[in-house]
Parts: structure tokens; sequence; C-alpha cells
């Protein structure tokens, strides 16, 4: 906030509803009219000069109600006093089929299969909405065209084929339990080919077997895990204890000659345990995930629905496909070399001490 006012830059506050009431005062006197503000943190009293180019905005998504078990705040709602600091935009979410079939020709660069591919979207959605599940956003539509684009160009198979491999990974892994009726409304408008296979040659070892006959399941998995580690985006992967979650991963970096890094999560682990810290002597220690993204390494957050709100937090911009992350102790930015994966397993908030994470979160990774 200080370094934005100073600099005239414009700042995000994003997912503010979720912000504590501390964080909400102490931002008051910012998003007044004239704004001010002092940093009281380091002892000053006088009020910084505010650049005539500073802008502020904040993001949150509707007041639901607080999942069950979670310690995270669920887009709560703000008080009246705070929505009046603030000119309100209301983002439409229902788009008609013309603004979506612009989208996914824009993104993806399929023109001939796009009608087909919006319709079968729409039959998703309307099917998972019929069965109580969270609505489909346009993050999920653009997220399913990159798909098609990166897997198009990336393997140079047939369209067809890049489509269902797209839906297959990008929406049908979040169906859960309505995965066979999703699968059977979207045969009516794509071809349902088979999933390409980015595995490399070698495909197992001595501590870890994938064979399409003896072990389909583990063969399917690690199908559709390599196609998301393709694509780039951060995969999410759910399941029972000891199902080979992360042994999978470790496999596959081991497969394809990469390193692999890893942080367990518990309620002790701190943003220090990913991102690193200064020793005494003033040199900086870089945690697991900043060695991984400067070694172009596969990087393993076991145990997320442990993780605390404040790692979360400083895992957001990874955690939304980008490539780099900011120390915020000293400000720089570490920047992903291109072989480095972002990959979080845990075992569901079924089990005790867990917490299911917000949708927000959830909405942001590709999900196995």
């Amino acid at each position: 906030v200080s370094r934005a006012a100073v600099d005239g830059s414009w700042l995000i506050l994003r997912n503010i509803s979720q912000a504590t009431a501390a964080v909400l005062e102490r931002l008051n006197s910012i998003l007044e009219v004239p704004p001010q503000w002092t940093k009281t943190e380091k002892n000053e009293i006088s009020p910084v000069r505010i650049h005539p180019n500073f802008r502020i905005f904040a993001t949150m998504s509707p007041p639901q109600k607080s999942l069950s078990g979670t310690t995270v705040a669920i887009s709560q709602e703000l008080s009246p006093a705070l929505y009046n600091r603030f000119v309100i935009l209301t983002m439409n979410d229902t788009l008609d089929n013309a603004e979506l079939t612009k989208i996914f020709t824009s993104i993806s660069n399929v023109e001939d299969k796009a009608k087909q591919c919006i319709n079968a979207f729409r039959s998703i959605e309307a099917t998972l909405q019929d069965s109580g599940h969270h609505k489909l956003t346009v993050r999920h539509l653009s997220r399913l065209s990159d798909t098609v684009y990166q897997i198009k160009t990336t393997t140079g198979v047939a369209v067809d084929k890049a489509i269902y491999s797209a839906f297959e990974i990008g929406l049908f892994s979040q169906c859960g339990a309505h995965l066979q009726k999703v699968r059977k409304v979207a045969a009516a408008d794509i071809a349902m080919t088979e999933l390409i296979n980015t595995l490399p040659k070698e495909k197992s070892s001595d501590g870890h077997v994938l064979d399409k006959e003896g072990t389909p399941s583990r063969y399917s998995n690690a199908l559709r895990l390599s196609l998301m580690a393709n694509c780039y985006y951060p995969v999410l992967l759910e399941g029972p204890a000891g199902t080979g979650k992360s042994s999978l991963i470790s496999h596959l970096a081991q497969l394809k000659g990469i390193r692999c890094e890893k942080v367990i999560n518990t309620r002790s682990t701190t943003v220090q345990d990913y991102l690193g810290s200064y020793l005494p002597d003033g040199s900086f220690c870089p945690g697991a995930l900043v060695r991984a993204l400067r070694n172009g390494s596969y990087f393993v957050a076991d145990e997320f629905d442990l993780a605390e709100p404040a790692v979360m937090c400083a895992l957001a911009p990874l955690l939304e496909g980008q490539r780099e992350i900011e120390l915020p102790f000293s400000g720089e930015k570490v920047v992903a070399k291109e072989t480095f994966r972002f990959f979080a397993t845990q075992n569901g908030a079924k089990y005790a001490g867990r917490k299911e994470l917000p949708h927000y979160l959830r909405s942001r990774r590709s999900e196995e």
C-alpha cells in the first residue's frame, strides 16, 4: 500500500471481504477522499505524499456462508461504512453464447469447433447446477480455452483430441460424483476420443509401476497428471491417505529428469518455510519454493488443506497460474524457469483437522 501510494501505482485489494477487521480498519484512511496514509508501523507521524496517479481497487465475491470446519473467511459481507467508501461495479457472470464463443475462439485459436465446445460447456454447467455444484464461470471457460491451445501447440494432435483432453483435465476432473453424467451430456457435442499420452517412454521404475493393462487406474491418473503438467497450470491431487499422490508427482519428475522440492504443511507451517528467511549473519536462505522457481523444479505443497490462510495468500500468484512470486521481505521478484510446476496434495476435509479449501482457490487449479 505504501509503495503504491508513493509511486503512483494502481493498487488491487483482492478478496477484500476475507481481510480481518484490523486490516480493514487500517485501510480506512487510504479509502477517504482525499486519501491519507501514515506509516505508523515505522513510528512516523506525518502522512506520506500521495501521488496523483495513485488509484485503489478492491475485488470480492458475493457474500456466502462460511464453509464448515474452515478457518478461512469465505466472502463475508462488508460493513456499510466500508461499502460507502467505494464506487461499486457489479460484474455480470451470465454471458450469452456469442460472447462465450468469442472468448473461446480468441484464446484457443480454434474456430470450426467453437460452437460445439460452447454447447458442451453450457450442458455441463446446467447439469452441475441441477446437482447443486458450484456455478461454472468465465474463468473455467478461459482456462479450458487456453488448455486447448496449450495441448494443440505442444503436442501437435488433431483438434478433436485436443478438445477432448482439455475437457477431461479442465472440467471433467472437477465434477466428482457427477463425472459420468457430465461426460454423457458433453458427448452430444464433442468427440469422446482418448486422452493424449504425454508420458515419457519409460513409464515405470523400481518404486512405481504404471501399466495400462495391469494398473489401469494409476496409469489413467498418470496420463492426466502428465498432461496437466504440460499446460503449466497448478494441479491439486486429492484422495485418501496412502494412495500415492505425492509419489506419483515425484515419479513423473524422475521420469522427466526434473528435481522435486516439497513442503509438508502442518498447523505451524509458515510463509518462511516456503520462501525462506534471513540467517543471523545477514545471508538469505531460500525456502523450498524459491529453490524450485529458480531451478525449474517441480514443487509439491503436501497436506495443502492444513496450510494457514497467510500461506495461501502468499501463494496466490502461483495458484493463479502466474510464473513469478514477490518476496515480501525484500520486494525481489522470483521468476520461474520453464520447467517449474506447482502441485498440491491433500486428503480432503473429511479427515480430522482438515478444512475445506475455498471455492475461489479450487477454481484456479486443475484437479485430479
